[in-house]
C-alpha cells in the first residue's frame, strides 16, 4: 500500500512540474490537470450495475471546458464515463472469485492540447456470495452397536470461496437423531453421544448443515449455508438372546387329535438380525403331554388328549419353550406355549392397516428404482390377523409369482396376527425404464387347519425416476459431408442420441468440440449441425474435420461421440498454367511430322469433373495449321509445312486455354510460341540433305544445346542429346512427370532433367510423401500433450484441469508462423492459414 501511494505522489508531482516548466516558458494553452484520480480505488464485487464508484475531477490553466473518458478495450467494458461531470459508472458486474484486480485507463481533454491519461489500478473487494460446498459426498460411515460414546465416526468437509469471516465454516446436526451424536462446529467431526443398538435401529440418517461466518452481500450481512446427508449403518454385534416370532404361541386343538400330530411349531431366531445362529428347543414345566423337536421347534402331540382332564383350566396346556443359541454364548430365551382344546375352527386371516380395526385389502409404496435388496417398502403399515386359536389361527404368508420376482414377505408363518415386512428381493429388476409400477397380491393361508381359509391383500408399488442412464448414440462415429463456402445457416446433418431416464434426467443437451469446432453450430435440443462460418469452409485447405460431439442430460451424465465432417468440393479453383511454352520445333518439308511432341499442361486442384481439363486453341491459328487433344494437352500439325510457303513466317504465337467441367466451368489462358525449322529432303530418298559433300554438319540443326553429328551417315538420329531432352534434334523435353511421382494428391510440374511437386496441405517430400510431422520440434507449452494431424496440431492441457484456467490464450508466441490458434476447452489448436 505504501509503495502504491508512493508511486501515486511521484506521478502527480512528475506531471505538475512538468506542466509548471511549460507554463513558465510562455502563453501557450496549457493541458488540463487531474486533481482526484483513481490512482487506488476498492469495489465492492456486489455492487450493482449501473452504481456511480468515482467521481473524476481535473483543472485547466486556460480555463477550457474538460472532457472527460474512458479508453482501452478493458477500460470500456467495465466502465463509462460521464464526459461532464466526470463520474464513473461500472457498466458490468464484478466477481472477485475470478478477476480481483483491474487496471483501466481514464482520460481528460481539454480539446487543445492531447488528452492527459491516468491508468490505475481498481482492486474487487468481497462479499460473501458463495455457499459452502461439501467435498467427497455422499457420505456414509459403518460403526459397531456398543461402540462408547465420544468415539469420532466420520468427518465431514466443506469449503467456501469468500475470503475472511465469510469463508469460515461451521456445520450443525440440523436432523436427526440428536441423543445420540453430535457435530463438532469448528471441524465437522461427528461423534457418539451415546451407545448405539442394532436391535433398536440399524441405520441413521442425519442432515449436517454447513454454514459460513456471514458478511456483506447487496448491503445486508447474510449468511450462506448448504446441507448434505451422513447415513450411519449400525454393525451388529452378537449380544442378544434369541427372538421368538409370530408370537403369542397360543393354539387350539381337536381333543380327538392323534398322537405324533403336529401342533404348532416354534420359529426363533438370533435376536442379533445381522448374526443369525442356528437355535435348539426344548421344553420346560410341560406334563409330557407334548414334545418339541430340537432343530425344527415343532410341537407334537404325545400322548391322548382328556380335554375333561384340564376343565379347571380351561382345557389350556401351559409349558414354556427354551429356545438356546447354538454357539459359545448360548444365550437362551423362554416363551410360554398354551395349547387350548376346542373343536371348531371358524376364523379366516384377515388384512388391516396398521392399528385400524376395519378390513383392509389395498395398499400402496413408492420406492427409487433400485433400491438394495432387504430394504423395506417405506409406508406400508400392513398388519394381519387370524383369531383362532392354536393351528387353527397359524397361516403362511406369501406373494404371487410374479410379485415374488422383486419382493419377498416376512414373517412366512404367522400365529394368530403380526406386522407384515416386505422387502426388496432383486433390485435390479426394479428398473423404471423397464416397469414403472408392480402388483402383487399377498396370500394369507392356513397351513395347517383342515379348511384352509385364507384371504388376500393388493399391493400397488410405484417406482420413482433415477439418473441411472447416460445418453446413448446409435453409432460410434458418425460420418457427415457439406459443400466447401456452404452459406452459414446450411444443414450439415442431425445426429441425436436417447436417453431412458424420463423427465429432467432424459432431457439432452448438445454442444461441439475440437478443433475447427467454431466453423460449425449445434441446437443444444435438436442437435442439428449447421454452417457457422461458411466463409472459411475450404477444402483445398482443410478437407476434412474432425469433431466432438457431447450429449449431456438434465442430471449431468454425459456420453460423447466422434464426427467426421468431409467438405465437398465445389468449382472455386481455376485451372493454372505453371510455365511458359516456347518451342523451337524441326519437321520435314511437306509433312506434319514433328520431331519432339509438343504438350501444355495446367493443373486444377479441385476434384472429379471439377477438376478435369479440357484444352483447345482459341488464337493465333488462323491457318488452320495446329491442333490440340483435347484430353492430353498435346499440339500436332494439322497439315504439311512447305518450306517456300512458309514465306519466311517459322514463329506462331498459339493462344491455349484450358477450361475444367465444373458448372459453370472456370478456364485460363496462355500464349504458346513455336518456332518451326524445317528439314528439306531430297525428293527421291527422303533422306536428310547433308550441307556439305563430306556430311560434317557445317550448320548445327540440333536443339537446346545438342551436338551434331554426320547427318549423312545417321539418318535418323544425327543429335546427341543433353540430360532432360530426347528426339532426333533433341526437341523433346522428357516429361519426368509421365510417371506421376507426386503422392497424397501433389500436383507435377515438368522441369529440365527433374520434376517439382506442389504438395497438399499437411505432406511434404520430394514426392509428397510423407505425413508432415508437427509434433517433432515440441511445439507445445512444456508439459502439455502434442497431438498430429493432418493439416493441423493440437496441444492437450495434462491432467485434470480448473475452468478459470481456460480456454488457453492464444498468442503470437503460441503457433508457428503462417499458422493460425483456435481456444478450446482444455487445448488450443495450430492450423494453416
Amino acid at each position: 500500500m505504501q509503495q502504491t501511494q508512493n508511486a501515486m505522489l511521484w506521478r502527480q508531482a512528475f506531471v505538475v512540474g512538468v506542466i509548471s516548466s511549460l507554463v513558465g516558458t510562455g502563453e501557450a494553452n496549457q493541458p488540463p490537470i487531474f486533481t482526484q484520480g483513481m490512482d487506488y480505488l476498492q469495489i465492492p464485487e456486489d455492487t450493482a450495475v449501473g452504481s456511480s464508484v468515482y467521481t473524476l475531477s481535473a483543472t485547466d490553466a486556460d480555463s477550457d471546458p474538460l472532457t472527460f473518458g474512458v479508453t482501452g478495450q478493458v477500460s470500456m467494458r467495465l466502465f463509462s464515463v460521464n464526459p461532464s461531470t466526470g463520474v464513473v459508472i461500472l457498466q458490468t458486474p464484478l466477481d472477485r472469485e475470478q478477476t480481483d484486480e483491474y487496471q483501466i485507463t481514464v482520460t481528460v481533454s481539454d480539446g487543445t492540447n492531447p488528452q492527459v491519461q491516468q491508468t490505475p489500478t481498481i482492486f474487487i473487494t468481497d462479499a460473501n456470495d458463495n455457499s459452502p460446498l461439501f467435498q467427497g459426498i455422499p457420505y456414509q460411515v459403518d460403526v459397531n452397536e456398543n461402540d462408547i460414546q465420544q468415539t469420532s465416526i466420520f468427518r465431514v468437509t466443506a469449503t467456501d470461496a469468500d475470503q475472511g469471516i465469510g469463508g469460515t465454516v461451521s456445520y450443525f446436526l440440523e436432523a436427526g437423531d440428536e441423543t445420540k451424536f453430535e457435530v463438532d462446529r469448528p471441524t465437522g467431526v461427528v461423534s457418539l453421544k451415546e451407545e448405539l443398538d442394532y436391535e433398536v435401529s440399524s441405520v441413521y440418517q442425519l442432515r449436517i448443515r454447513a454454514q459460513d461466518g456471514g458478511g456483506s452481500l447487496g448491503g445486508s450481512t447474510v449468511f450462506q449455508s448448504s446441507t448434505t446427508v451422513l447415513i450411519v449403518n449400525v454393525v451388529d454385534e452378537d449380544d442378544e438372546p434369541p427372538l421368538f416370532l409370530g408370537q403369542p404361541f397360543s393354539t387350539q386343538v381337536n381333543e380327538d387329535t392323534p398322537v405324533d400330530t403336529a401342533i404348532i411349531t416354534i420359529n426363533a431366531r438370533d435376536g442379533d438380525y445381522g448374526i443369525n445362529m442356528p437355535i435348539i428347543y426344548s421344553t420346560e414345566g410341560d406334563d409330557g403331554t407334548f414334545s418339541i423337536d430340537s432343530i425344527t421347534g415343532v410341537i407334537r402331540l404325545a400322548k391322548s388328549l382328556d380335554r375333561e382332564s384340564k376343565r379347571d383350566e380351561g382345557g389350556v396346556y401351559s409349558f414354556d419353550v427354551q429356545a438356546r443359541e447354538n454357539s459359545s454364548y448360548s444365550r437362551s430365551a423362554n416363551k410360554s406355549v398354551h395349547i387350548t382344546v376346542v373343536d371348531v375352527n371358524d376364523q379366516i386371516p384377515t388384512f388391516y392397516n396398521g392399528t385400524g380395526n376395519s378390513p383392509q385389502n389395498y395398499f400402496t409404496a413408492t420406492i427409487p428404482e433400485g433400491t438394495s435388496a432387504g430394504i423395506p417398502l417405506g409406508g406400508l403399515d400392513m398388519r394381519v390377523e387370524d383369531n383362532d386359536e392354536g393351528d387353527n389361527g397359524r397361516f403362511t404368508l406369501t406373494i404371487d409369482p410374479e410379485g415374488s420376482l422383486y419382493f419377498e414377505v416376512v414373517p412366512s408363518t404367522v400365529y394368530g396376527q403380526a406386522a407384515v415386512n416386505i422387502r426388496v428381493k432383486n433390485s435390479r429388476l426394479l428398473d423404471y425404464e423397464t416397469l414403472q409400477s408392480v402388483h402383487f397380491e399377498v396370500i394369507a393361508r392356513e397351513d395347517v387347519a383342515a379348511e384352509h381359509f385364507s384371504s388376500n391383500a393388493t399391493v400397488l408399488v410405484t417406482l420413482e425416476d433415477t439418473n441411472d442412464n447416460s445418453p446413448v448414440f446409435n453409432q460410434s462415429k458418425y460420418d457427415l459431408s457439406v459443400a466447401e463456402n456452404s452459406p452459414d445457416g446450411t444443414s450439415v446433418g442431425t445426429i441425436m442420441a436417447t436417453d431412458l431416464d424420463s423427465g429432467e434426467f432424459g432431457e439432452i443437451t448438445y454442444s461441439l468440440q475440437g478443433s475447427g469446432s467454431d466453423k460449425f453450430a449445434v441446437n443444444k435440443l435438436t442437435g442439428v449441425i449447421t454452417v457457422a462460418k461458411g466463409d472459411e469452409l475450404d477444402r483445398e485447405t482443410i478437407p476434412f474435420y474432425f469433431l466432438t460431439l457431447l450429449a449431456k442430460d438434465g442430471g449431468g451424465r454425459a456420453s460423447n461421440v466422434q464426427l467426421q465432417i468431409t467438405l465437398l468440393d465445389v468449382n472455386d479453383e481455376t485451372p493454372k498454367f505453371y510455365r511458359s511454352y516456347h518451342w523451337n520445333i524441326v519437321v520435314r518439308d511437306n509433312t506434319v511430322e514433328t520431331f519432339q511432341p509438343l504438350q501444355i499442361l495446367a493443373v486444377d486442384i479441385d476434384e472429379g469433373t471439377n477438376g478435369n481439363i479440357k484444352y483447345l486453341i482459341v488464337g493465333g491459328n488462323e491457318r488452320g495449321g495446329f491442333t490440340i487433344n483435347e484430353d492430353s494437352g498435346v499440339m500436332n500439325l494439322t497439315q504439311p509445312l512447305d518450306y517456300e510457303a512458309l514465306d519466311g513466317q517459322d514463329e506462331f504465337h498459339l493462344v491455349a486455354q484450358a477450361m475444367d467441367e465444373g458448372q459453370p466451368p472456370l478456364y485460363s489462358a496462355t500464349t504458346v510460341v513455336v518456332v518451326v525449322q524445317v528439314i528439306m529432303t531430297d525428293n527421291e530418298n527422303n533422306n536428310y540433305v547433308c550441307l556439305s559433300d563430306t556430311g560434317q554438319c557445317l550448320q548445327n540443326t540440333c536443339q537446346n544445346s545438342g551436338n551434331c553429328s554426320s547427318c549423312c551417315t545417321f539418318v535418323h538420329n544425327f543429335c546427341t542429346c543433353p540430360a532432360g531432352y530426347t528426339g532426333n534434334f533433341c526437341e523433346i523435353d522428357v516429361n519426368e512427370c509421365a510417371s506421376r511421382p507426386c503422392q497424397n494428391g501433389g500436383a507435377c510440374f515438368d522441369g529440365i532433367n527433374s520434376y517439382h511437386c506442389h504438395c497438399m496441405h499437411g505432406y511434404t517430400g520430394q514426392s509428397c510423401e510423407s505425413d508432415m510431422d508437427w509434433c517433432a520440434t515440441n511445439p507445445c507449452p512444456f508439459d502439455w500433450i502434442c497431438q498430429d494431424e493432418i493439416t493441423y496440431f493440437t496441444c492437450h492441457v495434462p491432467g485434470s484441469f480448473h475452468p478459470n484456467r481456460l480456454p488457453y490464450g492464444c498468442s503470437a508466441a503460441s503457433c508457428p508462423t503462417g499458422m493460425k490458434c483456435r481456444d478450446n476447452p482444455g487445448f488450443f489448436s495450430c492450423s494453416l492459414q
